[in-house]
């Protein structure tokens, strides 16, 4: 992710920007549980 939610966030200061997931591509095929458990902590 590096820097993309600073960039963002100063690209468009009016938006809510919340937290990405950091996932590796030779990851991204377990990343079923990860996913959930981020997406339940963005609500």
């Amino acid at each position: 992710m590096g820097s993309s939610e600073r960039d963002i966030k100063k690209l468009c200061p009016d938006a809510k920007v919340l937290p990405g997931l950091a996932t590796r591509g030779s990851n991204v095929n377990k990343a079923d549980k990860d996913i959930a458990d981020w997406l339940k902590d963005l609500v």
